[in-house]
C-alpha cells in the first residue's frame, strides 16, 4: 500500500484478501452483532457481501454449528468471521495485534473462531467494556458490557505500549466534535486492566455523528496507541464512523478503512476533511463511477458521493437531523473563533433545479445562521434559479469575498472546480 491514508467501498473479506502479508500492525474487527448480520441478509446491504465467494468452511464449523442449531444465516455469519480472521492471521505483521469488538451473546462463538484462525496459544486478553447504565429486566440480570479480544500474531515479538499518564491527559484533551471544535473533556484516567469503562457516545454528545455502534474516541485512541507503533498500518475493515481511522491518524498512524456501507464512507469522508485530509491525500476505492454517475447512483448514493466530496458531514446522520438541508461543512478559517458553518442541498432529480428550491435554501440559510449555502444539481439548473442564487449576495470571510449562495453542477464538484469555498474551490 503506497497511499497513508486509504478508503475503500466494498466487503471486509475481499480487501483484506488483496492485502500484502504481513503489512498490518493493527487489525481492528468490529463488524456488529451475528443478529445485525442476519438481518441484513434480508435487504440490500452495500455493493457486496463476499460470503458467496469465501473458501470452504474449516471442517470443525461442521461440527460446532451443528449444536447451535441457530439456522442457515447464523451459519453464514459463522463462516464469513472465520474467513476473515483467516485473513487477518496472513495479513498481520509478527509484531502485530489484532482487537475484535463482540457482544455478549457472540463472544463465545467469537472467541472459538480465533482460537482456531489466530491460536489459542495467542490469546492475550478477554477486555470487558462497560458501555452504560443498566436497565430493568426479567430475564437475568442487565447486560451493560461488551466484550474485545486482543489476540497478538505471536506472544514474544507482538508490540505493546503501556500507558503513562501524560498520554491520557493530551489525548482526552485533543478530542474534537462534529464541528472539528475541542469538546474539552475531562474523563476520568484510565487504569491499566483488563475491565474498561467506556460509555456509549451518547444521543446528544457533541462527538455523537449518528452513525450505528460509534465507539468513544478516548477508546479507539487507548486501543490505537498501546497496540500499534507510530508510522504503523491500522486496519479497520468495518470503519463505520471512522473513529478507529481517526484515532489512528491524530497518532501519526497509517490506516485502511473498508465499509460496504456507503453512508460510512461519506461520514468517514467528512472525519477526513476535520482532520485536514485533501482529496490529494486520501485515496478512495470502489465509489460509484465518476464518469457516468446517472447510470450508476441510485439517488442516495449520488447524495452521499457529492457529501463526501465536499467533506459534508450528512445531516440525516445526526439524531437530531436538521430539516431542508442535506448536510454542513465545518472549516475552520484564520481570525474566527467558531468554524465556518455552509449548508448543502444534493437535488438528484432527473429534471432540472428551479427557482423555488434555490429560495428554499436560501430561507433556510438565513433561518439557520449558516455563514454560506450550496445547492447541487444532478440535472442542472433553471434559467430562474441560477439568477436566484446570484441576486442573494455575497458574504466576507476571512479576506475572501464568496457568494451567499451557489448553484453548482455536480460536474464541477467532481472535478474539484467548485464551489468557492473560503479554504478553496472545491476543498
Amino acid at each position: 500500500m503506497t497511499a497513508p491514508y486509504r478508503l475503500i467501498y466494498g466487503d471486509a473479506w475481499e480487501e483484506l484478501a488483496k492485502l500484502r502479508p504481513t503489512s498490518a500492525d493493527l487489525i481492528v474487527l468490529d463488524p456488529g452483532t451475528s443478529r445485525d448480520f442476519v438481518a441484513s441478509r434480508k435487504r440490500t446491504h452495500g455493493p457486496r457481501q463476499g460470503a458467496a465467494s469465501i473458501p470452504d468452511r474449516a471442517p470443525w464449523l461442521d461440527a460446532f454449528l451443528a449444536q447451535t442449531g441457530r439456522g442457515a444465516a447464523f451459519s453464514e455469519w459463522v463462516q464469513y468471521m472465520h474467513a476473515i480472521a483467516i485473513e487477518a492471521q496472513r495479513v498481520l505483521k509478527a509484531t502485530g495485534n489484532v482487537i475484535f469488538e463482540t457482544d455478549v451473546d457472540d463472544s463465545a462463538t467469537i472467541r472459538a473462531i480465533l482460537d482456531s484462525a489466530l491460536g489459542a496459544a495467542n490469546f492475550r486478553n478477554e477486555i470487558v467494556r462497560r458501555r452504560g447504565v443498566a436497565r430493568p429486566t426479567t430475564r437475568g440480570f442487565p447486560t451493560t458490557t461488551s466484550r474485545m479480544l486482543y489476540y497478538v500474531a505471536s506472544q514474544e515479538e507482538a508490540y505493546f505500549a503501556n500507558e503513562r499518564q501524560e498520554d491520557q491527559h493530551r489525548l482526552l484533551s485533543e478530542i474534537v466534535d462534529q464541528r472539528g471544535m475541542p469538546v474539552g473533556t475531562t474523563g476520568p484516567l484510565l487504569v491499566s486492566s483488563d475491565v474498561w469503562s467506556f460509555p456509549d457516545v451518547a444521543v446528544k454528545s457533541p462527538e455523537r455523528l449518528g452513525v450505528r455502534g460509534q465507539d468513544p474516541t478516548t477508546l479507539a485512541r487507548r486501543v490505537v496507541r498501546t497496540l500499534s507503533p507510530p508510522g504503523g498500518l491500522v486496519v479497520d475493515p468495518f470503519c463505520g464512523s471512522g473513529t478507529f481511522l481517526a484515532a489512528a491518524h491524530k497518532l501519526d498512524r497509517r490506516w485502511l478503512g473498508v465499509d460496504n456501507e456507503y453512508t460510512a464512507i461519506t461520514t468517514v469522508k467528512h472525519r477526513a476533511s476535520l482532520l485536514g485530509l485533501g482529496r490529494a491525500e486520501l485515496v478512495t476505492v470502489g465509489e460509484p463511477s465518476e464518469s457516468t454517475p446517472e447510470e450508476y447512483m441510485s439517488p442516495q448514493e449520488f447524495e452521499l458521493r457529492i457529501l463526501g466530496e465536499l467533506g459534508a458531514r450528512p445531516s440525516s446522520l445526526s439524531m437530531r437531523e436538521d430539516r431542508g438541508f442535506d448536510g454542513q461543512i465545518f472549516r475552520h478559517v484564520p481570525g474566527r473563533n467558531e468554524p465556518v458553518r455552509i449548508l448543502v442541498e444534493v437535488k438528484a432529480w432527473q429534471t432540472p433545479v428551479g427557482r423555488n428550491e434555490v429560495l428554499a435554501l436560501a430561507g433556510m440559510l438565513d433561518l439557520q445562521g449558516a455563514d454560506m449555502a450550496v445547492i447541487v444539481s444532478r440535472s442542472g439548473f433553471s434559467e430562474a434559479a441560477r439568477l436566484a442564487a446570484e441576486d442573494f449576495g455575497t458574504t466576507t470571510i476571512g479576506k475572501s469575498v464568496l457568494p451567499r449562495l451557489q448553484a453548482v453542477d455536480f460536474r464541477a464538484i467532481l472535478n474539484h472546480s467548485a464551489p468557492l469555498l473560503p479554504f478553496g474551490p472545491g476543498a
